[in-house]
């Protein structure tokens, strides 16, 4: 969605449009026109400021809306008494040896008498417990539950804190082939919903407008959806801000979960990330904990610190294996300390030139059995099989693997992708490959790492802002280390102007709430 001015026909406020087409502004206005009457685009009001939409974008804000809206009023479900949800609680709090608090019973008790809800916080706030504690209770109510995830390492994460299976929104969903490779159908939809009674959605952070849209067209009529999530959050990649939009519209309950546990306090990982999401600075002072910071006075020093650690100290340390087990997170692509340059050097330091093994080089990207390596755009029709028989088509943005073996002659190489999912990747697809020593913190979402390690130097301005940060931290499960300046902590800490994104879908909320259901 682009911003225009309030002037009739719609003319741009900035010169931007006019620099990349070429034309003066007098003829935008225009093929503005040509394109909204031919349906390409939407020309539309948002908070009263006029905006310019995608067509499909538009028409999947406006169909979001009006489904979280009758969610919101509609469950079909017949739910227990207080009491008896009060009994299932105390029942799950003793087996567990746990208590909930205050909040979580909320989450809890909205989450059976609501059609949809949202439960949010940070790291050491709960929503494990809250989940697991909501799929008992719905389960004694005899519903059918189905848990999904953005990503297959989200997913898989799921299914290991909830002891069920959890899948991917494209593999509920059921991804179909198309014509177009990097378009998506899917079986479940609108005509063939999907036929549980309750689905968990969790790191709706990551969602986007097109995702959401696709998820509640399958979403069958009277089924209750909790989404769970960290509002905090960097956005999705994709287009929109959907769980902070649905947060902010008030038209679902949303529950935040403030309160940091215990044994959570323990974890200097978590009582930082909080830090950083309230603008303090965190501590970087101790030697003993899961949280270290090493000061180097430049990029090449920072650089050669993170491939001593990724490579020895880390390994020898805490005796892990480094490719599966350590990530790098950048703020940028770009720099010395960027991505790209990191999985160079990387791949240098971890997985070098070996004459015994093979190798295959694609454009400036030389590919080694042994790589770890990530997908960076969805594609829909790659078809993968596992050991014991499954098989499926689909790699998608973001899914992490490991290069097992290359043929040249058969122009492909075998990769083990998340979920132990196989595929004999055709060498006419590597443009959508990249080497994943060193991932950006976008591309990070959803995942989840034992060690992390991040260069803190002085990126562009726009990405040393607190989201990134805080994202950046909250990927680790065990350990985080940054490698780099006090000041570019600092600045990131400091600065919460996050990138406006431009999202027609608070309004839509906001303005169906006027009418009843």
């Amino acid at each position: 969605m682009t911003k225009v001015t309030h002037t009739y026909p719609y003319q741009f406020s900035s010169q931007k449009l006019q620099k990349k087409l070429g034309v003066e502004e007098t003829e935008i206005c225009p093929l503005l026109d040509s394109l909204n009457l031919l349906g390409d685009i939407y020309l539309d009001e948002v908070f009263d400021e006029k905006v310019c939409y995608l067509t499909r974008f538009f028409n999947s804000e406006r169909y979001i809306a009006s489904r979280i809206a009758s969610l919101s009023v509609h469950s079909t479900s017949e739910t227990l008494s207080d009491a008896k949800i009060e009994d299932i609680i105390s029942s799950a709090e003793k087996r567990s040896n746990i208590e909930l608090d205050v909040s979580q019973k909320k989450a809890v008790i909205s989450a059976t008498k609501n059609g949809a809800i949202v439960i949010t916080g940070g790291p050491g706030t709960g929503k494990t417990t809250t989940i697991n504690t909501i799929i008992e209770v719905l389960s004694a109510m005899n519903l059918s539950i189905a848990l999904a995830a953005p990503t297959g390492r989200a997913a898989k994460r799921m299914s290991q804190i909830t002891g069920l299976e959890a899948k991917t929104i494209h593999r509920l969903l059921c991804v179909e082939p198309t014509e177009d490779e990097f378009s998506v159908r899917f079986s479940h939809n609108e005509t063939n919903p999907l036929p549980f009674d309750v689905i968990i959605l969790d790191e709706v952070s990551m969602v986007d407008i097109q995702l959401m849209n696709s998820f509640l067209l399958a979403v069958k009529k009277g089924a209750k959806v909790i989404f769970s999530g960290d509002s905090d959050q960097l956005p999705s990649v994709g287009p929109g801000n959907v769980l902070r939009d649905i947060c902010e519209s008030g038209i679902i309950p949303v529950i935040r979960l403030t309160k940091i546990f215990r044994q959570a306090r323990e974890s200097l990982i978590v009582m930082n990330a909080h830090e950083i999401n309230a603008g303090n600075m965190p501590d970087i002072s101790s030697h003993d904990n899961d949280f270290f910071f090493l000061n180097r006075p430049d990029n090449e020093s920072v650089v050669a610190t993170i491939c001593d650690l990724y490579k020895n100290r880390i390994p020898n340390s805490y005796n892990l294996n480094p490719i599966s087990s350590i990530q790098v997170l950048c703020p940028s692509k770009k720099g010395v300390a960027g991505s790209i340059s990191l999985n160079i050097m990387l791949q240098d330091y971890l997985n070098p030139h070996d004459s015994t093994k093979q190798e295959f080089a694609y454009g400036k990207t030389t590919y080694r059995v042994g790589d770890k390596v990530m997908q960076i755009k969805n594609n829909y029709d790659i078809p993968w099989y596992k050991d014991n028989g499954e098989k499926g088509c689909g790699i998608f943005n973001g899914d992490m693997g490991i290069i097992e073996s290359i043929s040249v002659k058969d122009r492909q190489m075998l990769i083990v992708f998340d979920d132990d999912k196989k595929t004999d990747y055709a060498f006419g697809d590597l443009e959508y490959l990249d080497l994943a020593y060193a991932i950006t913190v976008h591309k990070s979402q959803g995942s989840e790492f034992p060690v992390v390690i991040m260069p803190m130097c002085r990126f562009a301005p726009m990405l040393m802002c607190r989201n990134l940060l805080y994202t950046a931290v909250t990927r680790a499960k065990s350990l985080v280390i940054m490698v780099g300046s006090q000041g570019a902590i600092s600045q990131m800490v400091s600065n919460n102007d996050e990138k406006k994104r431009f999202s027609g879908l608070l309004s839509k909320l906001k303005e169906i709430q006027k009418f009843e259901f």
